[in-house]
Formats: C-alpha cells, sequence, structure tokens
C-alpha cells in the first residue's frame, strides 16, 4: 500500500540526513562540535571547543573515542584540526596556545603542552602540506606558524608574517606549496586574502588580495586549478581569487544558494562548493562556475544547529560539525566522491578531483 500521507508535489530530491553524538549516547565528545576532518578511511574526527576534547567516529557513524571524547592531549579550546598521511590527526588550541599530535587511535604523540614555538599563538586551523609541515594561523599577532611533521618549528619566534596578514582566521595550503590565509582584519567589512611561499616569505601585496567581494573570510579552499574559493560571512558570498590572487568572482562575490553566515568550506569532487550556514543553520552548494545549486534557503532541515565545519568524504558524503546541537549531521551521497585527506589530496595534486 502507498505510505500516507500522499505528496502534493514531488520533492526535489531525497537526500536523507543523519545526525550522530560521539563518544556515547549522550554525545558527550561532541559538545560544541567545531572543527571537522577526514581520514583516509572515511573516519570523522572532530575538535570539540566546549569540552576541551577531540571525537572519532566511523565513517558509519560509530563512535571510535570514549564518552568524553579524547581528552590526553594538551587542550584547552580545540580550535581547527587536520589529518596528515599517517592517519595522524593535529589539532590546534587556541587556548593555550599549541599543536597536539594524537595517533590513530587516540593517543597523543605530541609531548605533554603540545608543540609550541614558532611564534604559535591563539593558532586557529591547521592545514598540512605535502604531509611534510604543519601549518597554523596565529590570530592576535598576524603571522603564521609552520611545524615539520614531527612537531619542530621551522618558523621564527614571531612566526611569519607579511603580504597582509592580519588576525587570520582561516588557512589552506595548495600543492605547489603556497599557503592561503584568510585575513579578519581589525575592520572585519574589509578583509583580506594573504598568500605565503612554502619558505614562509610573502608572495600577496603588503594589503593583501582584497577583490571579487572578500568580506569577513571565515573559510578557504583550494580546488584541482590552484584557484581559491573564499566563505565570506559578512557578506554572505563566496569569493573566487585565481592561483595568481586575481579576482574571479564579481565585486560583490558569488551570491544565492541560501548563504547567511557562510563560514566554513568544502570542495567535492567534481570542484563543487559546499559551504555550511551559521546564519541560518543549512548548507549550501555552488558550482565550480559559481552557479548556486542549492535553494535560496539553502538546504535546511531539524538536524542543523548552528553549523560549523563542513567535509566532503571519498563516497560523497557530507559532514557536518553542530556547534550549538553538539551533534555531528551525515548527508548521505549529496556531493561526488574526492580524495581524503586533505594533505594527501595536496601531495597528489588531486584537490577537488575524484579517488
Amino acid at each position: 500500500a502507498a505510505f500516507a500521507p500522499a505528496l502534493t508535489s514531488k520533492p526535489n530530491d531525497w537526500t536523507l540526513g543523519i545526525n550522530y553524538t560521539g563518544g556515547g549516547v549522550t554525545g558527550a565528545g561532541l559538545n560544541g562540535a567545531y572543527a571537522i576532518a577526514i581520514d583516509a578511511r572515511g573516519d570523522v574526527w572532530v575538535a570539540n571547543e566546549n569540552n576541551k576534547s577531540v571525537s572519532k567516529l566511523s565513517s558509519t557513524g560509530a563512535p571510535q573515542s570514549p564518552g568524553t571524547g579524547f581528552t590526553a592531549g594538551a587542550q584547552q579550546v580545540p580550535s581547527g584540526i587536520a589529518v596528515d598521511d599517517n592517519e595522524n590527526a593535529w589539532v590546534s588550541d587556541s587556548g593555550s596556545s599549541n599543536l597536539t599530535q594524537y595517533n590513530t587511535v587516540g593517543a597523543p604523540v605530541s609531548p605533554v603542552g603540545g608543540y609550541t614555538g614558532g611564534g604559535i599563538n591563539l593558532p586557529q586551523e591547521v592545514a598540512i602540506f605535502d604531509s611534510q609541515s604543519v601549518w597554523t594561523p596565529n590570530f592576535p599577532n598576524n603571522s603564521v606558524s609552520k611545524f615539520s611533521i614531527t612537531g619542530v618549528p621551522l618558523s621564527p619566534a614571531t612566526g611569519f608574517t607579511g603580504g597582509g596578514i592580519n588576525h587570520p582566521q582561516a588557512i589552506a595550503t595548495d600543492p605547489n606549496g603556497g599557503v592561503w590565509v584568510a585575513n579578519h582584519n581589525v575592520d572585519p567589512s574589509v578583509g583580506s586574502i594573504s598568500r605565503l611561499g612554502a619558505d614562509g616569505t610573502p608572495i600577496s601585496p603588503v594589503t593583501g588580495y582584497t577583490g571579487g567581494g572578500i568580506n569577513q573570510p571565515f573559510g578557504v579552499a583550494v580546488d584541482s586549478l590552484n584557484n581559491l574559493w573564499v566563505a565570506n560571512y559578512n557578506g554572505n558570498s563566496l569569493s573566487l581569487l585565481s592561483s595568481s590572487g586575481a579576482a574571479v568572482s564579481p565585486s560583490t562575490g558569488y551570491k544565492g544558494g541560501g548563504l547567511s553566515g557562510p563560514y566554513k568550506i568544502s570542495l567535492d569532487g567534481a570542484g563543487n562548493v559546499w559551504v555550511s550556514n551559521t546564519g541560518i543553520s543549512s548548507v549550501s552548494e555552488f558550482t565550480n562556475t559559481g552557479t548556486p545549486l542549492s535553494p535560496s534557503t539553502g538546504f535546511a532541515g531539524p538536524l542543523l544547529n548552528s553549523p560549523q565545519s563542513i567535509a566532503v568524504d571519498q563516497s560523497g558524503n557530507i559532514w557536518v560539525a553542530n556547534t550549538n546541537g553538539s551533534t555531528l549531521t551525515q548527508l548521505i551521497g549529496s556531493a561526488v566522491p574526492v580524495v581524503v585527506p586533505l594533505s594527501t589530496a595536496t601531495k597528489t595534486n588531486q584537490l577537488a578531483q575524484r579517488p
């Protein structure tokens, strides 16, 4: 027999969303879920700001961490996370200014107190280049720190500066060794993007790159052509810069598709752009040319609650960390499969490409 009540109109699609709580049924391991990363097995790593921990879930949402998450590391306010080629997770701590490295079972590899030095100061996100170096932006002292894959600081005591770095918020690396930084700036309505070489030398001008509608950028991602996508929190828009920093997007950026307080950004294997919206608790999707694919309200529903970070896995699932909901949302098969982790995709020059 037909299910009741009958639909009155044809649905747009049959996308299925599932919410998970990590590390136990109470969701304690996902308390204030903030940053997210996918490893080579499709396991999901989450940095939890509120309960000072890191969670790990399997590709099917089964908790791999204890009920309180992994707490043995030197974490006070874990704010960023990335996975290297060896399946180790790197976590930046904006509370105690360090990097903590965890192995696959959640045991700290870094020493007590984490990795420090190199100018690290209230670090925000983490990005890994070629599985050889770890980068993190330092919000208050307008710099970027670089560490070796074994935790040795490679940047000077003041970090790398210049190129317009000004209250850096987000970071990404490209296969050419370039490091891209989203700058919050003192005046957030301005904002800018900085670029450094692999040795920390500034490539962008002293004011950074400011075209293409950049307005309080909070998230960045590199595509298969080494172009940079930017989520503009204040502008409710996306910007696209070429690999040389030239504006590709219009002066107002790309708009529509339900963008509302866009926070973080991830690219799938077709180069489509996925964005978490904190303004209306939704997800937006754009083509690789800036055309919105999501409706004017974005992809929304009761599962999403102040989504912060977003990631695509190798099966084409979208994973979203909900800070207010303290949950992890999986949108099953909504995207095109992509190479993970990002460190491997960068190393093999397969960013925003199918596996």
